[in-house]
């Protein structure tokens, strides 16, 4: 977790945002939730800002079993784009 936090905090100056593990028994601003409904995964993985909720399920899992670990990397780091106030995943 430590390292996918310092890769996203090197987008910090375009996303704006800054990632902090949350201390033990706080909680987290950011929640990662597994869905089976394609409409909050939009195909694959989404930032929903309303909710600070990033939704991935089946389609980012079998896009991860074709494609890769990498692949997977770049849905995440494309959600670090402000679609209100910021989200890693999609």
């Amino acid at each position: 977790m430590g390292t996918a936090i310092a890769e996203w905090n090197l987008y910090s100056s375009s996303s704006k945002v800054v990632f902090d593990v949350a201390a033990p028994g706080q909680q987290a601003d950011l929640e990662f939730v597994r869905t089976t409904d394609s409409s909050l995964t939009g195909g694959c993985a989404a930032f929903n800002p309303l909710s600070d909720r990033i939704y991935h399920g089946a389609e980012l899992e079998a896009r991860l079993a074709s494609l890769g670990q990498f692949e997977v990397e770049v849905v995440f780091k494309h959600e670090h784009r402000p679609l209100s106030r910021i989200g890693p995943h999609h």
